[in-house]
């Protein structure tokens, strides 16, 4: 987790939030879930998986809009961590993708890619 607070002070929630860096099991892209500043309770995901999507190794789909307030996610554009990378074609509509600009995010989500593919994949049993 960067121990840093996103968004404090926004009208979708004042106390603001933490991002930690997880990696999506299937394809270990980035998986930016967000923890409440004040609790540390699950607050939201920050990306969603879409394995058909092509995306470079720092983009991700953006979830916000579809299940996140819009404020929070303008507020990490605005703290430089992420910027529009573009929009491709879902479903009825478009996906935005975002391409990552820290590089202590880019570091976190390296380091979490080189734990994963170091431990055996569990098999399941036929």
């Amino acid at each position: 987790m960067i121990d840093r607070i996103y968004g404090a002070g926004l009208a979708s929630h004042p106390p603001g939030v933490r991002l930690n860096v997880q990696l999506y099991s299937t394809n270990y892209r980035a998986a930016l879930t967000l923890r409440c500043a004040d609790d540390g309770m699950p607050y939201g995901t920050l990306t969603t998986n879409l394995p058909e999507v092509e995306l470079a190794t720092d983009e991700f789909v953006v979830s916000a809009g579809w299940n996140l307030p819009r404020d929070l996610a303008a507020s990490f554009l605005e703290a430089c961590l992420f910027a529009e990378a573009l929009h491709v074609p879902y479903g009825d509509g478009f996906a935005s993708v975002w391409r990552i600009l820290s590089q202590e995010l880019l570091d976190a989500i390296a380091t979490a890619r080189t734990e994963a593919t170091a431990r055996p994949r569990r098999r399941v049993a036929a």
